[in-house]
C-alpha cells in the first residue's frame, strides 16, 4: 500500500490541472486507480502461505523425485508452504498442521479426489449422494462382524493359495510378480464377505470384483489435454468413460450374474421362513427399501453399492498386500520370528490342528505381524497423499495464520510425518518391522503419528477389514509355504511405485 499512495498522490495532482472537460474523462481512470488500489489493499493482507516457485532445489527436481524436494522444501520453507503441481496450485502441510486439516468439516476430502479422478462417475454413478451412507454401513455392519466373516476369508484364501501355487513340494512355484498373484486371492476372500460364498465361487464375478479398479486405472491414459485441461478431463471421466468397453464389460458381467440373485432376496424380504445370507449384499438390500425411488432401477442400484464396496475396497487391500509380502522377501532375515508367533498363537487358541487356524483372536495375537504392516505403511508413505479441497466459499485460516481461499486443495506432506523422529522413533530411514511392537500403537490405530488411513471423520472406515485381510492372507502364506526371492526385489521410494521380483514358493514342511 505504501508504494501505492504516491501514485495516488502523482494522479490526484495531474487530475487537478485539467480541463473541466478532460476532468470527466480523467474522473473514470481516477475511480479505476481507486477501486484497483482497495483491492490490493485487501488482497495483500491476506496471509497466503510462501509460493514455492522452483521446480528443482539442491539439484532434486519435483517431478523426478518428488519425495525428495519435499524434504528439501519442508526444511527451507517450513511446514506450510504452497506449489504448482498436478496443474493446480495447490498448498502443502505437514505434521504440524495437517489434524487441524482434517478435523476441518470446510475441507473435504472425498471432493478433493474426486476432482481429480472421479470413480465412482466413471463405473456410471453420479448421484453419489444416494450412497452417503457407505461410513455407516461399514462400521455398523461390516466390521462389528469380521470375526464371522473371518471363517469364510480364511477358507477362499486356502482354496486359492492351493488353485495358483499347489503342492509345490518337488518343485517350487515360481510367481513372476506378486500383484496378480495377491489380488486373485483378495478378491475371492472380499466377494465371500461382500455377495456371499456362493457367489465368491463364481470365477466371472469374483474377476469383475477383482479387475473393475486396476482395468479402470490403466485404461484412463492421461494426455496433455486432460492434464492441461483438468474440467476436460472430468467431463471425459463423467460422461464419455463410462460408455467405454473396459466399463460396459464390468457392468454386463455384474448385471447377469447378481440380477437374479438381488431379485430372488428381494421377494423373500418379509418372509420369516427364508435361510437370509449373511453378507454385505443382503445388508445393502435390507437397509435400502425396494419401493423407494434411488434414482435407477433398484437392481443396478444395488449393483452400484457392490462397485462402490470393490473400490475402496479389493484394489488397496491387494496393493498393501503385495507391498507387504515384498518387504519380507527384501528383509527375509525377519521370517522366523513372524512364523515363531504364530506357532505361538496357535497353540495358545488350540487352533493348531484345525483347518481354520487364523481365527480372529489368534490373528489379534500377532502383534509383530501387525508391527509389520504398520512398519511398511511407513515406508510407503512418502510424498503428498490425502488431499482435502476447501469447500466453503470463505477463506479458512489455519492455527499458524496462513489462509487457504476457497476452492483450493490442500495436501498432505506424508514424508514429514512418515520420518519424523518425534512421532516415528529414531532411524526412519531404516525398515524396522518391529517399531511399534512394545507401543500399543496397531496398524489400524490412527493418529498425528498414522494418517496411512486418514483421520477423525475422513479415516477409512474399512481399515479394519482391510488390515484383517492382509494377515489371514500372509499368516496362511507363511504357514503353507517357504518363500524366497527368486530374482532381485526392488522396493519403489514413492507411494505410487511398485515393488517388483519374482518369488519362489515351496511348500513348507511344519
Amino acid at each position: 500500500m505504501d508504494k501505492v499512495q504516491p501514485i495516488i498522490n502523482d494522479t490526484l495532482e495531474r487530475f487537478n490541472s485539467l480541463s473541466r472537460q478532460d476532468k470527466y474523462v480523467g474522473a473514470i481512470g481516477l475511480a479505476t486507480v481507486v477501486v484497483l488500489t482497495s483491492y490490493l489493499s485487501k488482497t495483500s493482507k491476506k496471509n497466503y502461505p510462501p509460493f514455492v516457485s522452483e521446480k528443482t532445489i539442491d539439484d532434486v527436481n519435483i517431478d523426478k523425485d518428488l519425495r525428495g524436494w519435499l524434504e528439501l522444501a519442508s526444511k527451507k520453507y517450513g511446514d506450510t508452504f504452497r506449489t504448482k503441481l498436478f496443474g493446480m496450485t495447490i498448498t502443502v502441510v505437514g505434521k504440524e498442521r495437517a489434524r487441524e486439516v482434517f478435523l476441518n468439516d470446510e475441507f473435504s476430502f472425498k471432493e478433493a479426489v474426486a476432482d481429480k479422478f472421479d470413480a465412482a462417475g466413471m463405473i456410471g454413478i453420479h448421484d453419489t449422494k444416494k450412497y452417503e451412507r457407505l461410513t455407516s454401513i461399514i462400521t455398523r455392519h461390516l466390521t462389528p462382524n469380521l470375526n464371522v466373516f473371518n471363517k469364510r476369508a480364511n477358507e477362499q484364501v486356502m482354496f486359492m493359495l492351493d488353485k495358483l501355487v499347489g503342492p509345490a513340494e518337488a518343485e517350487p512355484k515360481v510367481i513372476p510378480h506378486l500383484f496378480p498373484f495377491v489380488q486373485d486371492i483378495v478378491a475371492r476372500s472380499s466377494t465371500s464377505v461382500f455377495a456371499g460364498e456362493e457367489l465368491c465361487k463364481n470365477d466371472t464375478i469374483v474377476s469383475c470384483f477383482g479387475n473393475v479398479t486396476f482395468d479402470i486405472g490403466s485404461n484412463l491414459k492421461k494426455t496433455w489435454l486432460m492434464d492441461t485441461f483438468p474440467s476436460f478431463d472430468l467431463f471425459y471421466q463423467r460422461n464419455i468413460f463410462p460408455r467405454t468397453a473396459t466399463v460396459q464389460k464390468h457392468r454386463k458381467n455384474a448385471k447377469e450374474i447378481l440380477t437374479p440373485v438381488i431379485e430372488e432376496r428381494v421377494r423373500h424380504l418379509n418372509d420369516p421362513n427364508y435361510k437370509r445370507s449373511h453378507d454385505m449384499l443382503q445388508i445393502i438390500i435390507e437397509q435400502h427399501d425396494p419401493n423407494q425411488n434411488w434414482g435407477a432401477s433398484y437392481t443396478d442400484f444395488i449393483i452400484n453399492w457392490m462397485f462402490i464396496l470393490v473400490f475402496v475396497s479389493i484394489h488397496t487391500t491387494t496393493e498393501n498386500t503385495t507391498h507387504a509380502l515384498y518387504y519380507l522377501m527384501k528383509h527375509p532375515q525377519y521370517m522366523d520370528e513372524l512364523l515363531a508367533e504364530q506357532r505361538a498363537a496357535l497353540e495358545e487358541e488350540g487352533t493348531k490342528d484345525q483347518e481354520i487356524k487364523f481365527t480372529y483372536d489368534v490373528l489379534r495375537k500377532l502383534t509383530k505381524l501387525d508391527s509389520f504392516i504398520r512398519e511398511v505403511f511407513r515406508m510407503r508413505s512418502t510424498d503428498l497423499q490425502l488431499q482435502h479441497k476447501n469447500v466453503s466459499n470463505h477463506d479458512i485460516t489455519l492455527s499458524n495464520g496462513y489462509v487457504i481461499p476457497p476452492g483450493q486443495n490442500v495436501y498432505v506432506n506424508m514424508w514429514d510425518i512418515g520420518r519424523n523422529v518425534e512421532l516415528q522413533g529414531e532411524s526412519v530411514e531404516e525398515f524396522q518391522p518391529w517399531r511399534y511392537v512394545e507401543s500399543a500403537k496397531q496398524a489400524v490405530r490412527i493418529g498425528n503419528d498414522n494418517l496411512f488411513f486418514g483421520l477423525g471423520k475422513h479415516a477409512c472406515p474399512g481399515r479394519f477389514m482391510a488390515v484383517n485381510s492382509m494377515k489371514i492372507t500372509i499368516s496362511n502364506i507363511l504357514h503353507n509355504y517357504e518363500m524366497t526371492a527368486d530374482s532381485e526385489i526392488t522396493i519403489p521410494t514413492y507411494f505410487t511405485g511398485m515393488p517388483m521380483g519374482s518369488v519362489s514358493f515351496k511348500k513348507r514342511v511344519n
